[in-house]
């Protein structure tokens, strides 16, 4: 995104008015957010499966 010409201005710009607002902490927020709107807009999402596997029978005896 920074290296793209057409936007490299415009995040200048966003990220001068972020500091003078005092939101710079919470970039990584607003950067995870406009990713996932991306995603969203392309008709995908983000999605973090967790899962545990069954132990073998020889650790269910222990």
């Amino acid at each position: 995104m920074f290296r793209e010409p057409d936007f490299s201005s415009l995040m200048v710009r966003f990220l001068k008015k972020a500091c003078d607002a005092g939101c710079i902490g919470q970039m990584e927020d607003i950067t995870e957010t406009a990713g996932n709107c991306a995603l969203k807009a392309q008709g995908l999402m983000k999605a973090e499966l967790h899962y545990v596997t069954m132990p073998d029978e020889a650790r269910s005896q222990e």
